[in-house]
């Protein structure tokens, strides 16, 4: 059966989890630990939606939101590159080597 936590649209494709399952039965959801033994939530059995089910779509917006307040933390600590520049500084002794003959 397929589990769906919040903390899983926050994460990229090679992170890796713990689930724990309660040895009671009748527990709906499964603890979600990260790879430090960290909890990130509850997962529980996710629901399969018809393709043109609207509840089906605002629920993938959802997830695509938090998806992308990830991207979004990801992102903000890469240094920008200016690709102009860098070609640039390559290009300068060339210039001057062109302007001799």
């Amino acid at each position: 059966m397929p589990y769906y936590c919040d903390a899983f649209a926050e994460m990229f494709s090679r992170e890796t989890v713990a689930l724990r399952i309660p040895m009671r039965t009748g527990v709906e959801g499964v603890l979600v630990y990260d790879d430090r033994d960290q909890f990130l939530g509850v997962a529980h059995s996710d629901t399969a939606y018809h393709p043109l089910d609207v509840e089906g779509a605002k629920e993938s917006g959802r997830r695509k939101k938090l998806n992308g307040k990830r991207i979004e933390a990801e992102r903000s600590d890469v240094e920008k590159i200016d690709p102009h520049k860098i070609a640039l500084e390559h290009v300068d002794i060339r210039l001057e080597r062109i302007r001799c003959f």
